[in-house]
């Protein structure tokens, strides 16, 4: 990525790297491929992971604040698996869903009405 700054005192460019390591519903770079629907939601999201290989995964639920609503450690197979998530019970506001497997740390936002 490139910024370029210029005014009445001369200018400047500045370029940096960005890396994106994971988008919802791409594939990330191990091939795990993640979807979060829908969002927003009114209570219950689903999570979609399509996995490589078998792979302990981590799935947490966090408010804006970091407090944990939801959190499950488990071996999900190869291939596709679908997880529920309930805010049901929760208030309405932004959650931060977050992905860990070996190799991958993914984090997608979920908004519930």
């Amino acid at each position: 990525m490139t910024y370029v700054l210029a005014n009445d005192c001369g200018g400047d460019t500045v370029t940096v790297p960005v890396t994106i390591a994971c988008l919802v519903g791409t594939t990330a770079p191990n091939g795990t491929v993640i979807s979060l629907y829908p969002n927003p939601t009114n209570g219950f999201a689903a999570l979609e992971l399509q996995l490589p290989n078998t792979t302990e995964t981590e799935v947490a639920v966090t408010d804006i604040t970091g407090k944990i609503i939801f959190r499950q450690n488990q071996a999900y197979p190869s291939g596709k698996s679908l997880l529920q998530i309930d805010l049901s019970k929760a208030s309405a506001g932004i959650y931060l869903v977050h992905v860990t497997t070996e190799g991958l740390k993914w984090q997608g936002k979920l908004v519930k009405n």
